[in-house]
Order: C-alpha cells, then sequence, then structure tokens
C-alpha cells in the first residue's frame, strides 16, 4: 500500500477562509476535506495518512514556509504526495507549486493539480501537473483527473 500525504490550504482544511490565511503549516492525520474522496478514488492501493496545510497567505510570504511544510510532509514518511486541486487560486497555486517543486527536489514523487491558467504552474517544475478545473465547483472532476494521475 503506497503511503500518500495531501497538501491542501486553510479553507479546504476546514480552518478558515481569510480570517485563518496567516495560518503556520500544521498536520493532521488521515484526509481532511477533498482528501476524503481522493481517498475514496485512490481505493484500497493508495493510503492517504497525514494532511499538511498552511493559510495562503502564510505560505505565500514567509520564505521559510515551503520548508516547514516539507519537513512535515516528510515526517509522515509518505511514498507519494499530491498538492492540491489549486484551481485558479493564486496564492494557494502558488503554495502548492512551490511545495511540489521542493517535494520532487527532496526525491519524494510528487504530483500537484491546478488550472493551466494558474500563475503557480511554473512555480511546480519540475513536478508533474494535472489541469484541474477553474473553480472550485469543479473539485469532482479535479479529482477524478489527480486520482487518474496518481493511480
Amino acid at each position: 500500500m503506497s503511503r500518500v500525504v495531501h497538501y491542501i490550504n486553510q479553507f479546504f482544511a476546514g480552518v478558515g477562509g481569510e480570517d485563518a490565511a496567516g495560518t503556520t503549516p500544521t498536520t493532521r492525520p488521515g484526509s481532511v476535506g477533498p482528501g476524503r474522496k481522493l481517498q475514496q478514488l485512490l481505493g484500497d492501493d493508495h493510503e492517504v495518512v497525514a494532511t499538511v496545510f498552511c493559510g495562503d497567505d502564510h505560505a505565500a510570504g514567509d520564505p521559510g514556509a515551503v520548508a516547514e511544510i516539507v519537513q512535515l510532509i516528510a515526517e509522515a514518511e509518505p511514498d507519494l504526495v499530491v498538492a492540491g486541486p489549486a484551481f485558479t487560486s493564486g496564492r494557494y497555486g502558488l503554495a502548492c507549486g512551490r511545495v511540489a517543486a521542493a517535494v520532487a527536489g527532496s526525491g519524494i514523487p510528487v504530483v500537484a493539480s491546478m488550472h493551466p491558467d494558474n500563475p503557480g504552474l511554473d512555480e511546480a517544475t519540475p513536478a508533474p501537473v494535472v489541469a484541474s478545473g477553474e473553480v472550485a465547483r469543479t473539485m469532482g472532476l479535479s479529482l477524478d483527473r489527480l486520482a487518474a494521475a496518481v493511480a
């Protein structure tokens, strides 16, 4: 069974919106928010063992945030990391892209998900990016695409 860590922002972790955008990197065991559906789609061959999340402002504005996030991810000993989907959300996309690139640089397989127009797309290199829908209401389709890319 493959151990998966899911990276999302504070909104999708259920912590709050803009009022919680300064949330520091945090880990929760298992799947959280959209990660629950992702877990269902991935099936029995993959287990979301942890969800790491961070506020959009903190992730985009604190130079050490990505390193903190990657450290939390590494502590969960994943076989795979999934970041997003970030849709066209700018700060969230930048965070997903930067986290994906840093995770890839550490040697852990990673897949990010965001819309092709997201400003974070270029930040993800060399990590692969699966196209998501434009907005959160396309979460179902976006998770289907992401799970298909992982499986």
